[in-house]
């Protein structure tokens, strides 16, 4: 649901210059203006909604419901807009508009609170635009930066989304186009992804992974409670189940190897989720990357898969709800 406008470059262009506000934090030692660059610079709206507003009136069910549903990806959507929207000075129209979002999303995953939404959006607008205020009043100068770059960008960011929507219109193949895509990126990634190169100095010898490849054992950590006791999971389970998961190792652990072997599974089923493969040293090799993540995947499909992809279906993939 974000925005391909926030997703992009806005969000870049904040968060480029959030960096040289946060090396004036750091030098100033304030932990409060700390925090709030961290959720500008990261756009960390998670940080938001660890207190979330509450309501005599709700059983402790909805309110429960009420939290699950600021920690999802609809309310987190939404929040990171607004961020963006108070962060670049926007229109209050914008404002409005994200929360006639945030409003009907709540109503869509909790019925029972319809109408809550504009109170609860408000709440989380008051905070942002303290947020906003204390950074004004502690870098004023480069806040303004962060306007004045942030208005250039999304004026460039809107021509190009128009531009874009308008070849989509006038491109024939729909959702026919869209899934001749998907098949013909799916056997690209199988045939990538699909084999492993064994050292040989003689000769460039590529296996089939289900020849070689042996899963590694994984030790799950669920949460950083040390106490927690750790369970074990082969690569396969760890597939069932990744959602903003982290693989960590020793330096010629295996890692990338796994990130291939996983791109394999997920391409060889069409059941299954589309897999994209991001590598960090490339899409941050400069210190402001000039794509967004949807951008970068979108390049690499043009430059390395020789596969381009329709209009906007990368940015619709990243942001769909994991099941």
């Amino acid at each position: 649901m974000i925005s391909e406008i926030v997703a992009g470059v806005l969000v870049d262009v904040i968060t480029s210059t959030g960096r040289r506000l946060g090396a004036s934090a750091v030098a100033l030692g304030d932990r409060r203006l700390g925090k709030d660059l961290e959720i500008a610079r990261w756009f960390d709206t998670y940080q938001l909604v660890g207190d979330p507003p509450r309501f005599p009136d709700l059983s402790p069910e909805l309110s429960e419901r009420l939290a699950r549903f600021l920690r999802g990806n609809d309310a987190q959507a939404a929040l990171h807009e607004l961020l963006a929207a108070r962060l670049s000075d926007a229109p209050e129209a914008d404002v409005e508009r994200v929360g006639a979002v945030f409003d009907l999303a709540l109503a869509g995953d909790v019925p029972e609170l319809a109408g809550l939404g504009g109170e609860v959006f408000g709440y989380y607008d008051g905070q942002v635009s303290e947020l906003v205020g204390r950074l004004e009043g502690a870098e004023p100068v480069l806040l303004r930066q962060i306007r004045s770059e942030a208005l250039v960008a999304r004026l460039v960011a809107i021509v190009g989304a128009i531009e874009r929507h308008a070849t989509a219109l006038s491109a024939s193949g729909g959702r026919q186009g869209e899934a001749g895509f998907l098949a013909r990126y799916r056997r690209h990634v199988i045939g990538h992804h699909g084999k492993i190169e064994p050292p040989d100095f003689q000769r460039r010898l590529r296996v089939p992974i289900a020849d070689l490849y042996v899963p590694p054992v994984i030790t799950e950590f669920a949460s950083l409670d040390l106490h927690e006791k750790p369970r074990e999971v082969d690569l396969w389970a760890l597939a069932g189940q990744i959602d903003r998961t982290v693989l960590l190792g020793d330096p010629g652990g295996g890692k990338t190897t796994a990130a291939n072997v996983l791109a394999h599974y997920f391409a060889s089923n069409q059941e299954r989720r589309v897999p994209f493969l991001v590598t960090l040293r490339e899409f941050a090799r400069l210190d402001s990357p000039q794509r967004s993540v949807a951008g970068h995947i979108e390049y690499k499909l043009d430059t390395f898969y020789q596969c381009a992809a329709p209009a906007g279906l990368v940015s619709r993939l990243c942001s769909q709800v994991l099941p």
